[in-house]
């Protein structure tokens, strides 16, 4: 019997294709960890660079063009592109299948 709150097929493949990507995957971390919900893209860049040792050109590309629109097309950040900003909006089943990524 299927449950009431399973995820349609797509929505489901969407979610695991987000969580496919490690940058998309510590963003959704740095946040989940951090007491403010707001963040710059330097301060994003900065912890993938210390997590993932890439160049800052390539990965604050990589955010504005991939990570982030792909996390705001879910609904899970907005980015305000005249501050530089992203805000932290959650997103109950993103958080659910981190949770158990990380218990694997």
């Amino acid at each position: 019997m299927e449950q009431q709150n399973s995820l349609h097929p797509k929505k489901k493949d969407e979610l695991l294709t987000i969580l496919a990507n490690h940058h998309r995957r510590i963003i959704l971390n740095y946040f989940q960890n951090l007491s403010d919900n707001v963040a710059s893209i330097q301060d994003l860049a900065e912890e993938i660079i210390e997590q993932d040792n890439g160049g800052k050109k390539q990965v604050t590309l990589q955010l504005l063009h991939s990570t982030l629109p792909r996390l705001a097309d879910v609904g899970a950040i907005e980015y305000d592109q005249r501050s530089n900003t992203v805000r932290y909006q959650g997103h109950s089943k993103l958080e659910m299948m981190m949770g158990s990524i990380a218990n694997l």
